[in-house]
């Protein structure tokens, strides 16, 4: 403990004997990190934003909802179409980030749809739910395992991802059917 006091004191005294040069060097040193490093730079931003972001979202989502307020319904009506079109121009584009969550590429998620036959891998159905196909992923270890319709997605969802727990539900449902 009290080698960081006196590293501190050095510190401290380094600074006030010139506090504009070590500013320009902490500013020149900052910089030139920054551009030698910019994917480290964003892991940090983005660790810092995340421990920050309830300071932030409820004003930013604050002032949206008063922006939005103010539209006219033919305003609110325009920004939605718009929005939609821009949808349907950039769809490839919005799976491409929602697979990467995943380490998928478009073309690996198309071959394990295809390897399960176009259907979920727990029902079988071909009707994948409201938006698209759920990517089942281990949650501890991030590994896809597969391609599951809304539906699927959500009972192991609720089961926790428990296979003790999938087969008692399982055998109560056997032993109740009427």
């Amino acid at each position: 403990m009290m080698n960081i006091e006196k590293a501190r004191e050095r510190n401290r005294k380094w600074y006030w004997r010139d506090p504009e040069k070590v500013r320009a060097l902490k500013r020149a040193n900052s910089s030139k990190w920054q551009k030698l490093n910019p994917e480290r730079r964003r892991e940090i931003y983005r660790r810092w934003y995340y421990r920050h972001r309830e300071e932030f979202l409820p004003k930013k989502n604050a002032a949206r909802r008063e922006k939005h307020k103010l539209l006219t319904a033919e305003e609110k009506n325009k920004k939605a179409m718009a929005y939609r079109e821009w949808r349907s121009r950039n769809g490839r584009h919005i799976q491409q980030r929602r697979l990467a969550r995943y380490d998928l590429t478009i073309e690996q998620f198309e071959s394990l749809l295809k390897e399960q036959g176009g259907a979920c891998a727990i029902c079988r159905s071909t009707k994948f739910g409201p938006k698209n196909w759920h990517v089942d992923h281990d949650h501890k270890t991030g590994r896809v395992r597969g391609l599951l319709c809304h539906n699927c997605n959500l009972a192991i969802g609720l089961m926790k991802d428990n296979p003790k727990q999938l087969h008692e539900a399982a055998h109560y449902l056997e032993k109740t059917r009427i």
